[in-house]
């Protein structure tokens, strides 16, 4: 697998806390940050996908986006 070496700049206290943190899993910050890009890679391409399903359903049912709004408030008012 190709890698690439990335940089960014962060505050100290915060790359100081961060470091504190990720020892206790055993790991170093190029094994988190590659996790947490897959986690949130992962996370989006699930949004993307329930949001799709969300649009299909909607269609099907003849909603508009200002039905959703008003569907909401309906129910919350009915709590």
């Amino acid at each position: 697998m190709q890698t690439q070496l990335v940089t960014f700049t962060s505050p100290l206290p915060l790359l100081k806390t961060f470091d504190i943190r990720i020892k206790k899993y055993s790991k170093n910050r190029s094994d988190f940050y590659r996790e947490a890009m897959e986690k949130f890679i992962k996370e989006e391409e699930l949004f993307d996908k329930v949001f799709a399903y969300g649009q299909k359903q909607a269609k099907k049912m003849g909603i508009t986006e200002d039905d959703v709004d008003r569907i909401v408030h309906e129910v919350r008012e009915g709590r």
